[in-house]
């Protein structure tokens, strides 16, 4: 009996090491499948938020915005810059910028969405976004204060969305 026992802990030992290691690719392959995921799932909400801000822009600019599509376009880039600031695994390095939530007047829309369309532009454009190989702590706390500011704005344009009143045609920005 005794023998056995000690015959038996190597092999109990030994499989245990071989269920590690069939577990092993499994868990790997599903760490890379996540990770395709979250790079898919970043790149689409990158370039969606970029497009949201330029066609609102736009649409302003050509007097072509509606409330109901003021609304929507908030909206989508909210849950854009949302999904990007969780996707972001850099922490809480953002610090809050106090933007007027008080939008009523044309000139206050007209300059809100404008902000709006540059900070978005910021963002995307920011060198943390090009380069995984260099880490600037003030590039990412830029993006990051950028992201949510973004999505403060937003939220505050689509809660007044209801009170936009479309203005006279102004010349796009350069």
């Amino acid at each position: 009996m005794n023998k056995l026992r000690q015959c038996s802990i190597p092999l109990f030992l030994f499989s245990l090491c071989l269920v590690g290691l069939s577990q092993t690719p499994d868990k790997r392959l599903e760490r890379e499948r996540e990770r395709a995921y979250a790079r898919e799932q970043f790149t689409k909400n990158f370039r969606d938020l970029q497009l949201l801000g330029k066609g609102l822009l736009q649409d302003h600019e050509a007097i072509r915005l509606t409330p109901g599509k003021l609304a929507k376009s908030a909206r989508s880039i909210n849950k854009c810059a949302r999904t990007l600031r969780s996707l972001i695994a850099l922490g809480e390095m953002a610090s809050e910028v106090e933007i007027d939530k008080e939008i009523d007047t044309v000139p206050e829309f007209d300059e809100s969405i404008r902000k709006l369309a540059t900070l978005i532009s910021d963002f995307a454009h920011n060198p943390v976004h090009q380069s995984n190989k260099v880490f600037n702590t003030d590039q990412a706390e830029r993006a990051q204060t950028d992201l949510l500011t973004i999505i403060n704005l937003s939220k505050a344009l689509e809660d007044k969305s209801k009170s936009y009143a479309r203005s006279t045609p102004r010349p796009p920005l350069k």
